[in-house]
């Protein structure tokens, strides 16, 4: 019999890889989109790999903004897989692809296995014991139910295929989500396997228990969202194992120093005088006016939206326009709690419930996965973005086996029937998979070219301007400049404040020939407070076309202060310098362009 169960895991672990790939085999060339651009296609760290031996030199090379300084720093081990696909690649995007469904396939397994083994901890290893009497089993005996091995299978199939995962998968940049769910999984797969054998003493269970431990490190330094892997492993320690408190305490506590990893590197990367809050959200990409409250109150509405596109995964947008949420008291976020406070309530009362029907402790961990993994990014630190489908893609782990099993069990009281019922639900759950497979296909189509992706976010989020921004600046790079600054101009009229539009279309205006706007659109994103390297270089360069010389070197001097290691800063400076006669300090930034990009100047 276990020759049997493991040529049928064989078989479940190669159709897993199938249906993955199959889903994904229409997005090798899928260009780079929106922050692919900052963190790849421009970030001048992944050129050199001295930055990754000395990662404190990459402060010098604020190129663009502090932001992808600190995030190189807090998610380090994403960069690096990302710098060993340009050495391999450069800016070839199937390398990238490549990489990041391969990962997308190895957390599929992951998913997959770490659901086998928790079947075989001591609390589950019996079964569906309101079905039949396996109580008296020892521990990791392969002659559980059929179910106890479906489970995982359609639980790894659902996570493999559904279109909720996409944006983890094909959004190359989101790699850090994907790659942080990869270890993260690792982590508890090799401890639920350490604790199964944890009575044999050896060698083997000491190397198991380090590389979770090695694992969630790597997790801490991948994505933020790794902040909860310790109170998952400790759910999962008092979920399904037995044993001396203070000894499982003792086991865990190692992992929970880990989290340390996370708040110290915020705290000595702190730009915000240690506010570790600020920080976090920093980190997560985004500076934000949005009150740490109203994002809290709306998140509240934004997790239903979640589940609902967990179970109806319909108008998919890659950039939602959410409304805010300014108080609890109000339809949209008090309606959403009370509907969270009933499931995680029910959550708890499955627990409750599990001493009697053993596996409803699955579904009660399915529910309570989901508020521990959402919990980094949908609670009270605040980032422009109120909704990203890929964060779901950790969180969907956990309730996929919760639901299935939930299937499994719904018609467990009519005992004559339970085998036609569970061919049934076994009929219904591979409809759902097919179905979700061809919606996954389909919406990676979406994902093929950029003009696509951003008409896709228009057409669903008609008001919000990022949209036409975005789609200007695809428009811009297709040399089409009259049909991004008509873009440019639309996502003007709907945020007159929308300093970068105004930088942009200040870049369209001097393509098309029109120097005079080109500068009064910088002019005007610099007004409103967007002074960044890039844009500070911009604005010299015209100032420089207009014969304002002295304007221009300011301009410069002021970018090259935030971004000494610019190498297009210390060209330009040259360049004015040489305008003014002043040859040594010109040749002086020459030669320092040169040292920072050769390739280039």
């Amino acid at each position: 019999m276990r020759d049997d169960l493991s040529r049928a895991r064989g078989i479940h672990i190669l159709l897993i890889l199938v249906l993955s790939l199959v889903v994904y085999s229409n997005t090798f060339n899928a260009p780079f989109h929106f922050d692919d651009f900052d963190y790849i296609v421009q970030n001048p760290l992944l050129k050199d790999p001295g930055y990754f031996i000395h990662p404190s030199k990459a402060g010098q090379v604020l190129v663009f903004d502090s932001l992808v300084n600190y995030t190189f720093r807090n998610r380090f081990v994403g960069f690096l897989t990302f710098a060993f696909n340009y050495m391999a690649n450069g800016l070839e995007v199937t390398g990238y692809h490549v990489v990041n469904i391969a990962i997308h396939c190895v957390n599929s397994i992951l998913v997959y296995w770490l659901f086998v083994l928790i079947f075989k901890a001591p609390f589950l290893s019996g079964g569906f014991s309101s079905i039949r009497d396996m109580g008296n089993q020892p521990a990791g005996t392969d002659n559980s139910p059929i179910e106890h091995n479906l489970i995982p299978f359609f639980s790894a199939l659902f996570f493999a295929c559904h279109p909720l995962q996409i944006e983890a998968v094909t959004y190359i940049s989101q790699r850090f989500a994907s790659l942080a769910a990869m270890f993260y999984l690792l982590s508890l797969c090799l401890y639920v396997l350490f604790r199964l054998g944890a009575r044999t003493a050896g060698l083997g269970a000491a190397v198991l228990y380090l590389f979770s431990l090695v694992s969630a490190v790597l997790a801490m330094f991948t994505k933020e969202i790794s902040f909860t892997l310790p109170v998952l492993l400790a759910a999962i320690e008092f979920f399904f194992f037995k044993g001396d408190k203070k000894k499982r305490i003792a086991l865990l506590f190692p992992f929970y120093l880990t989290m340390l990893i996370i708040p110290l590197n915020a705290l000595s990367l702190s730009s915000t005088g240690g506010d570790l809050l600020a920080d976090a959200a920093l980190a997560a990409r985004a500076k934000t006016d949005i009150l740490r409250s109203d994002y809290l109150f709306t998140q509240f509405s934004v997790i239903i939206t979640y589940l609902r596109l967990l179970f109806f995964p319909a108008g998919q947008n890659f950039d939602y326009d959410y409304p805010v949420s300014h108080s609890l008291l109000t339809f949209s976020s008090l309606l959403p709690l009370l509907l969270l406070l009933g499931l995680f309530s029910c959550g708890v009362y499955l627990f409750c419930s599990s001493r009697r029907v053993r596996d409803y402790r699955i579904v009660s961990f399915g529910i309570f996965w989901f508020f521990i993994t959402l919990s980094v990014e949908s609670s009270f630190i605040p980032t422009n973005d109120l909704i990203y489908e890929h964060r779901m893609y950790l969180p969907s782990a956990g309730v996929f086996p919760g639901l299935i099993t939930a299937a499994f069990m719904y018609g467990q009281s009519d005992r004559l029937r339970f085998q036609r019922f569970r061919e049934s639900v076994t009929a219904v759950l591979l409809i759902a998979v097919i179905l979700m497979a061809a919606a996954a296909y389909a919406r990676n189509e979406v994902w093929s070219g950029e003009t696509a992706l951003w008409e896709d976010v228009i057409h669903k989020s008609p008001g919000k301007a990022r949209g036409y921004n975005e789609l200007g600046r695809v428009l811009y790079r297709q040399e089409l400049t009259e049909a991004a600054i008509s873009a440019y101009k639309k996502a003007i009229a709907l945020k007159p404040d929308f300093a970068w539009a105004h930088n942009n279309l200040g870049l369209a205006y001097y393509k098309a020939g029109n120097v005079d706007e080109a500068l009064r659109e910088v002019r005007a994103a610099s007004d409103l407070g967007l002074n960044s390297p890039e844009v500070l270089s911009n604005l010299g360069a015209l100032y420089f076309k207009k014969g304002l010389t002295d304007e221009a070197i300011g301009a410069f001097l002021s970018g090259l202060l935030q971004a000494p290691g610019h190498a297009g800063l210390h060209l330009n400076l040259g360049v004015a310098y040489r305008a003014k006669g002043w040859e040594e300090k010109a040749e002086e930034h020459f030669r320092k362009a040169h040292e920072l990009d050769p390739g280039r100047y």
